[in-house]
């Protein structure tokens, strides 16, 4: 209840119960109503109170009285405080009243009352206006910076609540040592201060009265500190986090940046700075700035993510593959640690090392090479396949063709040449005919339908590639009534030549000047035919002529073998004459066999 309230119903009850009682009768006076006191001094607050003895023939006693500063509600009594617990004190003399705080702090400053109460309903005061207890902190404050390129000059003040106008006398320290500004008189309250980067200086002030109370010190940051969480080893994919600490007053801003290739990107303020999930990408060079107005210090740290291989790559070299030429493969990862790489080809292990080497490439070394890229934390694999090029190999000719039943080709028929050779690429194949500039077929296979005598000849096959070519012949050889094939050799040619004009000699000899008479030689065949003669009985006189003996001539059926005419003798009866009795002769008409179709 205010005062003017209880003095209201004080009044009313004097005007019901013709009491007169003087409203000054109830008072509290305080001797100071301003008092300002250094942080962590004792603090007394002095007072007296007054109220009447005598109230409706009562006499007046107090019954409690204490010291408060909270206006909400209800007044509390400061002991029963929590922040003021043990550390004030109240008197105890009849209408006298007094507290004692020791050890103030910032937070004391406030106005503090003293309330009493009496034994009647309406008998409590509380002394008005209070007294106002200001807690004085000295500070250094900053009033102005002029930022140079290495330096900055910085003006300061020393602040103290108690003197807001500045009248006290001051005191500047730098590093605990007395000092003057070089410009302000030796006791203002400002004082300018020319700050380095590297300055580590520590300034403060007090008043001249009492130098032994400082202000706390303001100084630039400290050389800062990085922290990692977790401490440990940095692996793709976690959450980390970057931690700034420096010592700075007042306390210094923080910024983070990572250094690129020829800027420098900002990242965040505050201490900390968080990846989430941090990638390889993320490694690199960090720094962290911490700044106040007295300066700044700059702290580097080297973020290095570890992670299994991967980006994984094999290259070859040269790219095209010959056979013969020198081939290099190379595989590559990104890995952190450093991958270690093998070699494999299928399940074969080649080497340790992330170059495999061939120095002389061959067609056996085509397939598939695997690399294999591993470090502590995983690996990863990357095939290449290796194909190795080269020219046509010598090509092979095989002909297909319609014989008849002693092996020869029909005139008529239909021949088939193919030509064949192992090429990387495949080879492509063209057919020419000796002494024909315009190609025959450009496929492998070459079919002539209905052959004639006209398409006898030397035959060429062509296998060709990018790297280069290869030749192959065959002979063609085509009769008037048959077509026969025969290797290209001039042996069994001439043979048959020579066979046919043999014949045609002893026919033209036999018809002009009689048989032709044959002396074997051989007496082991003449003793071999006398014992297959016929009864000298069995003669008619009147056959005198000559027997013939026959031969016939065959050819093999296959190409590849040379074609040789084989002449065999064919047994025929003999008989004998009257002349024949000294020595045997034995007769023989060489004429070619003929064919069923003759």
């Amino acid at each position: 209840m205010s005062l003017t309230a209880a003095l209201r119903g004080f009044v009313v009850l004097l005007c019901c119960f013709s009491v007169v009682k003087s409203q000054t009768d109830w008072k509290v006076k305080y001797y100071q109503t301003e008092i300002c006191a250094d942080k962590g001094s004792t603090v007394v607050i002095l007072c007296s109170y007054d109220f009447p003895v005598m109230l409706n023939r009562v006499s007046t006693t107090v019954k409690k009285s204490f010291w408060f500063i909270r206006t909400e509600g209800e007044p509390v009594d400061l002991r029963e405080d929590p922040e003021y617990k043990d550390r004030v004190t109240y008197s105890s003399s009849p209408k006298s009243c007094y507290l004692i705080i020791s050890g103030v702090r910032e937070s004391d400053s406030a106005v503090y009352k003293f309330m009493f109460i009496t034994n009647h309903q309406t008998g409590r005061y509380i002394g008005e206006p209070g007294v106002r207890l200001t807690v004085r902190d000295l500070q250094v404050l900053l009033v102005s910076t002029s930022v140079q390129q290495e330096d900055s000059d910085v003006q300061l003040k020393c602040f103290i609540r108690c003197d807001p106008k500045g009248l006290e006398e001051y005191v500047w320290f730098i590093n605990g040592e007395e000092t003057r500004s070089r410009i302000q008189s030796e006791t203002s309250q400002t004082f300018l201060y020319r700050s380095w980067n590297s300055s580590t200086d520590r300034i403060s002030c007090s008043l001249r009265s009492s130098k032994t109370d400082q202000s706390p010190e303001v100084y630039a940051p400290r050389t800062p500190t990085v922290s990692l969480d977790p401490p440990t080893e940095i692996l793709e994919g976690r959450s980390v986090t970057l931690t700034c600490s420096s010592d700075a007053n007042p306390a210094a801003k923080f910024n983070w940046f990572k250094k690129m290739k020829s800027s420098v990107k900002i990242l965040s303020q505050g201490p900390q700075f968080v990846f989430d999930s941090i990638q390889s990408t993320d490694s690199g060079d960090y720094y962290c700035k911490v700044q106040n107005y007295l300066g700044l210090k700059i702290s580097d740290f080297k973020l290095e993510v570890k992670y299994a291989p991967k980006n994984i790559s094999v290259s070859v070299n040269p790219p095209e593959i010959l056979e013969g030429s020198s081939v290099t493969l190379t595989c590559s990862s990104d890995a952190n640690p450093a991958a270690n790489y093998t070699w494999f080809k299928a399940k074969n292990r080649l080497n340790a090392a992330n170059v495999y080497h061939l120095p002389s490439i061959n067609i056996n070394d085509s397939g598939i090479y695997r690399c294999k890229s591993e470090n502590k934390h995983g690996w990863i694999n990357s095939s290449v396949h290796i194909d190795v090029l080269y020219p046509p190999r010598s090509p092979s000719v095989h002909l297909s063709r319609t014989i008849n039943g002693s092996g020869q080709i029909l005139e008529g028929s239909s021949v088939t040449l193919t030509c064949s050779s192992d090429a990387n690429p495949a080879a492509n194949y063209t057919w020419f005919k000796e002494n024909k500039d315009s190609p025959k077929s450009e496929e492998q296979m070459f079919t002539i339908s209905d052959i004639t005598a006209e398409d006898g000849g030397l035959y060429i096959c062509v296998a060709q590639n990018k790297l280069g070519q290869q030749n192959s012949t065959v002979q063609v050889s085509v009769g008037s009534g048959s077509v026969g094939l025969a290797a290209a050799c001039s042996i069994p040619a001439v043979l048959l030549t020579l066979i046919f004009l043999a014949v045609l000699f002893l026919k033209i000899f036999r018809r002009s000047s009689g048989p032709l008479v044959i002396r074997s030689q051989d007496k082991d065949a003449q003793n071999r035919e006398g014992s297959d003669r016929e009864d000298p009985t069995s003669r008619h006189p009147a056959e005198d002529e000559t027997e013939i003996q026959y031969a016939t001539v065959t050819f093999t059926k296959r190409q590849e073998d040379p074609l040789y005419s084989n002449i065999e003798p064919v047994k025929a009866k003999r008989r004998r004459d009257a002349h024949e009795d000294k020595e045997d002769v034995v007769y023989s008409l060489v004429g070619p066999s003929r064919s069923p179709a003759d």
